[in-house]
């Protein structure tokens, strides 16, 4: 304040060797002269009531010979302020004539559109900024959003610099009337109104002293893009009289602490009186023109204005990884800033890669924040309603394919939504590799059973060349590397005891195995468990031992389905009984937590789905199984659906109903033989099988059941036309496309999106009674679930 005092707003006459000396056009010689600021306004309580200042200018003695010039000059080479009755407008000018005839207090308002209410204050169009979805309240003009009015407020408080846009006066003699854009500081005054600290020595300064006419560029901080907030504020500005000058200096260091420049004693506070239009651009699709007195009359948000800056340094501290992880799970994100804060919500600026975004996320509807205490419990419990969102939309997925999907850190709402346009899938064949010390590998198969646990692919039994069993057991590692080269390894051979047409399941990180056929035609109903253990170098072992279920078991049975329930329970239906006859009872396992023991149960429950074999029953989460297709009692090969539910406390079966004419010509739904896994989006994959005339097929559907709540009281039955869109989709084949197959085996990764497939019956026509033609297949293949981007 010192030097402020010491300057009385007067600059000596410079010398000819200062850099303000400005050569003349019509003369070699350089001229001295002093530039003396005089206020001409009278002294009032109300800046809003202060005398009006229409122009300053600058005259070098001697040189003028401007009639009009000389009414600027004070005959000592001295710039002053001179008042709007001593000063006529140029003809043509108009412009600056209706500038200079605004009151501060009277300004004109500029035509305003309502963007919602009777008293708006702006057009507005689209969303503010990009906003966060997946469980963070989405930013709209009736929620989540400041008006923008309050938004040009809350910008101009936490900005600290803009771009200042002035006209070219003709005293730099060179692009009169042209724009002259320069970076400036500022900070604004009660009402809103910017507050410059300029030096004479500015051409932005001469510009104004010359003609006040300007617009302020400001933008939000952290600008990296064309979605970041702006305005455009058009007014006059003029420098502030000389008892202003105090309080001007301490509205400025409020928000730029200590300036350099405010030390020199030879810059001076500048403020823009006459604000006639502000321009609000919030991002894409959003514009609008602010209504000036509306502006003036809001207050910035109180987070805002006491130590914005601050603020969001330490809420960047705390908040930015975990907003930076929560945002990944939409798209991947290298790093998340918060930029902007007010009492409706914070802006954030993204980057991914070299490109950046600014996001807008918007706290709890009702909820007005204004100290950034209040700021870190609403972030908080945002990040929190978000992952919880995250859970919801991916339970129905089931549990293995959310946690793969967390470890991989994939972006989840990006996935979540090419989920739903899945349309293809990429088939890769696998090679195989005899490991050091092994002589063969699996040998071709089919009715064998295939499974996915900690990390390794298990092949148990089946049928081969000349009907006969296999009692062998292999394990391939594979890992994350879905397209890993399998090294087979044989583990066991006569335990069990050789079978097809058997059923295992994964239960945590064992599996478990019931019945089957010998090649004697002996059905059986014994139950296994297989535990793989890992050795590290000394490689993989699977060991099997017999469960003691009690004296209650199923029937013996072969070619029936089977399914894991809630990791802990196993359940089957149907199949070949030891006379031939097909079968459609259902029962369920229940064993012990450390898998010593189990008890088998049966459900009886009417209607029931009707007795088969070669079916598929597929666990889609909850309490509830998916059984589709088999061979009836007829030998008719089946295509209906039924659903097991058990949410209400009791089981219960029900079909869902549906109707086929829309099936593309050339292809059908029903098959048996075929395999049904549960993928990524809680919908089934099924691929393969035979029709009744043993054509194989090599096709692949999406059963979609995400709209499956429960069983009603009577069977559900869809539309005929909506509910086949609703309920099927086949998927195109890309890649090394299998040959045709049935009664081969499938499993799925954890992610649920890559699905492995071993063996199997493969090639042409074959009669029903006629064995001969058929081969028996020992290739492997991974199909790749297609998700566009």
């Amino acid at each position: 304040m010192e030097a402020l005092s010491g300057s009385a707003f007067h600059i000596q006459r410079f010398s000819d060797s200062s850099a303000f000396a400005i050569p003349h056009a019509k003369s070699t010689a350089n001229h001295s002269f002093a530039l003396r600021i005089t206020p001409a306004f009278a002294k009032t309580s109300s800046l809003r009531c202060a005398s009006r200042v229409s122009a300053l200018a600058l005259q070098v003695p001697g040189e003028s010979g401007d009639e009009e010039d000389a009414r600027f000059n004070n005959d000592n080479g001295v710039l002053s302020l001179v008042s709007d009755e001593n000063l006529s407008v140029p003809e043509g000018n108009s412009d600056l004539k209706q500038s200079s005839e605004k009151d501060v207090d009277l300004a004109t308002p500029p035509l305003v559109v309502s963007y919602g209410s009777a008293t708006g204050g702006g057009t507005r169009a689209g969303l503010f900024r990009t906003p966060i979805s997946g469980g963070v309240q989405s930013a709209t003009s009736a929620h989540g959003l400041p008006r923008p009015a309050l938004a040009v407020r809350n910008l101009m408080e936490q900005a600290r610099f803009a771009h200042l846009c002035t006209v070219m006066s003709r005293m730099h003699h060179r692009r009169e009337g042209y724009p002259f854009g320069s970076l400036v500081d500022f900070a604004p005054d009660p009402m809103g109104h910017p507050i410059f600290s300029f030096s004479p020595l500015a051409i932005h300064t001469r510009n104004l002293l010359a003609d006040p006419r300007c617009t302020l560029v400001v933008q939000i901080p952290g600008w990296s893009g064309l979605s970041n907030a702006r305005v455009t504020i058009f007014g006059d500005v003029y420098p502030l009289p000389e008892d202003q000058q105090e309080w001007a200096h301490k509205q400025y260091i409020a928000k730029h602490q200590q300036g350099p420049s405010q030390q020199w004693g030879n810059f001076y506070y500048f403020r823009m009186q006459n604000i006639s239009d502000i321009y609000f651009i919030g991002g894409f699709g959003t514009v609008a023109w602010v209504d000036v007195k509306e502006y003036e009359a809001l207050q910035p948000d109180k987070i805002a204005v006491d130590g914005g800056e601050q603020n969001l340094k330490e809420l960047n501290a705390t908040f930015s990884k975990p907003l930076r992880e929560l945002l990944s799970k939409e798209a991947e994100v290298d790093d998340a800033a918060l930029i902007s804060i007010d009492s409706r919500g914070v802006d954030i600026r993204v980057r991914q890669g070299a490109q950046f975004n600014v996001q807008r996320i918007s706290f709890e509807e009702g909820l007005s924040v204004e100290t950034v205490e209040e700021a870190k419990k609403a972030l908080w419990k945002l990040l929190d309603r978000g992952r919880e969102q995250m859970e919801v939309e991916l339970r129905d997925w089931g549990q293995p394919p959310v946690d793969a999907l967390k470890v991989s850190n994939h972006p989840w709402k990006k996935l979540y939504q090419q989920v739903y346009q899945l349309d293809s899938l990429f088939c890769h064949r696998l090679l195989a590799e005899i490991p050091d010390g092994d002589e063969m590998l699996p040998s071709p198969r089919a009715s064998h059973s295939l499974n996915l646990v900690s990390g390794c692919l298990v092949l148990f039994g089946g049928g081969c060349e000349g009907g006969r069993h296999l009692d062998d057991t292999w394990v391939a590692y594979i890992g994350n590397d879905f397209r890993r080269t399998l090294k087979w390894k044989k583990t066991n051979s006569g335990i069990p005891s050789g079978r097809f047409g058997h059923c295992c399941v994964v239960i945590g990180n064992s599996l478990v195995l019931f019945g089957g056929i010998n090649d004697h035609g002996v059905r059986k109903n014994d139950t296994w468990i297989g535990q793989v253990t890992i050795h590290g170098r000394r490689g993989i072992t699977l060991s099997w031992r017999l469960l003691d279920v009690g004296s209650i078991a199923p029937p013996p049975r072969g070619a029936h389905a089977g399914c894991c329930i809630d990791n802990k329970r196993m359940l089957i239906h149907g199949g070949i009984g030891p006379s031939g006859v097909r079968l459609g009872d259902t029962w369920v396992l229940d064993l012990s937590n450390d898998l010593s023991t189990g008890t088998w149960k049966e459900i009886v429950t009417q209607p029931s789905p009707p007795s088969r074999s070669g079916h598929t029953l597929t666990h889609i989460g909850g309490a509830q199984t998916i059984l589709f297709g088999g061979r009836g009692i007829g030998y008719d090969v089946l295509n209906d659906v039924w659903l097991l539910d058990a949410s209400e406390g009791h089981w219960r079966w029900g079909q869902l109903l549906f109707e086929l004419h829309s099936i593309p010509q050339g292809f059908s739904l029903p098959r048996v033989g075929h395999s049904a896994n549960l993928i990524i989006g809680r919908r089934l994959l099924i691929y393969g099988g035979e029709d009744s005339n043993r054509h194989r097929k090599d096709d692949f559907w999406v059963l979609d059941i995400s709209s499956i709540t429960s069983v009603a009281m009577e069977p559900r039955n869809l539309h005929r036309n909506r509910g086949f869109r609703k309920m099927w989709r086949r998927l195109e084949a890309k890649g090394e496309k299998p040959n045709c197959r049935s009664f081969h085996g499938a499993c799925v990764d954890d992610s649920g999106r890559y699905l492995y497939v071993y063996g199997g019956m493969v090639d042409g026509l074959v009669q029903p009674a006629d064995p001969s033609g058929l081969r028996f297949d020992g290739e492997s293949f991974v199909l790749e679930l297609v998700l566009q981007s």
